[in-house]
């Protein structure tokens, strides 16, 4: 993926957790995710990047950050935007991920491409069935 990026430094998103990590030759930033993280820390979490010098050279320090906000109004949030009706039963799980810090959803997703068609196509089925088989450790892939 990082085939032709000649910057040193790449902050990137969409894996739902903060991570800072030297890969070859690039150091990778994630500020973690508002909404849907994925390391059981509800929060929305975000990033600072001061620009410092590291060893005579200039370089970036992250600063990870987490805010509370009020979890107690994302149901009414979901239906008050028409989000819960337009996901439709897959509205639940992101409900979930967003109160929990749980990847749900990506663990549904996962767990469905794996489920016979007639289930697969049957929302409403197929997420009671993943619920009362997984959620926190029992997930249908390794977090």
């Amino acid at each position: 993926m990082l085939d032709g990026v000649t910057e040193p430094v790449v902050v990137c998103g969409h894996t739902h957790r903060p991570l800072a990590r030297q890969v070859g030759p690039w150091t990778i930033y994630n500020p973690g995710s508002v909404g849907m993280p994925y390391n059981e820390d509800p929060r929305a979490q975000y990033m600072l990047l001061d620009l410092v010098t590291l060893h005579g050279k200039p370089g970036w320090r992250p600063t990870f950050r987490r805010v509370e906000y009020d979890l107690g109004g994302l149901e009414p949030a979901f239906y008050a935007s028409g989000l819960m009706d337009a996901a439709g039963p897959l509205g639940q799980l992101l409900l979930l991920t967003a109160r929990s810090g749980h990847a749900y959803i990506s663990d549904y997703a996962y767990w469905l491409r794996q489920q016979p068609a007639e289930l697969a196509e049957d929302q409403p089925r197929s997420v009671a069935v993943y619920l009362a088989q997984h959620g926190p450790g029992r997930w249908a892939f390794s977090i």
